[in-house]
């Protein structure tokens, strides 16, 4: 009888299923901290479609997590995109930097999603 494969390292299959593109938009949210879906697919996708198809399969595989503010008057602001840890974990890797706290990636978005001056960040990082 055969026993089951051990179930694959995420961030080893995360690194297998990212491009360069992928690990440009990783590095740019852990300088940057948060981009809405406009920004990501002005910088780095030819349509909007595709940008919002490839950002689901990164938030599949856990590189990035998305969360969506609410309007004062009703409604909701686009997608906004952080890392999420895997994200964290993955960049860390390719800049040789040292392992990530277990929990960054949530003490982050925590502070991102709480932040006064959210409309501000953005605004600066449109200038990206």
């Amino acid at each position: 009888m055969r026993r089951p494969l051990p179930a694959a390292d995420p961030l080893l299959r995360l690194q297998a299923s990212i491009t360069a593109r992928d690990d440009l938009l990783l590095g740019w949210l852990y300088d940057h901290g948060v981009l809405t879906t406009d920004q990501i697919a002005a910088a780095l996708f030819p349509s909007l479609d595709f940008t919002q198809r490839r950002l689901r399969r990164l938030t599949i595989l856990r590189a990035v997590d998305r969360f969506r503010p609410n309007r004062a008057h009703g409604g909701s602001y686009p997608y906004h995109y952080v890392l999420d840890q895997l994200g964290y974990d993955h960049v860390h890797a390719q800049r040789a930097l040292p392992p990530t706290r277990r929990d960054q990636a949530r003490r982050r978005k925590q502070s991102l999603t709480s932040r006064p001056d959210l409309p501000h960040l953005l605004g600066g990082n449109q200038v990206l």
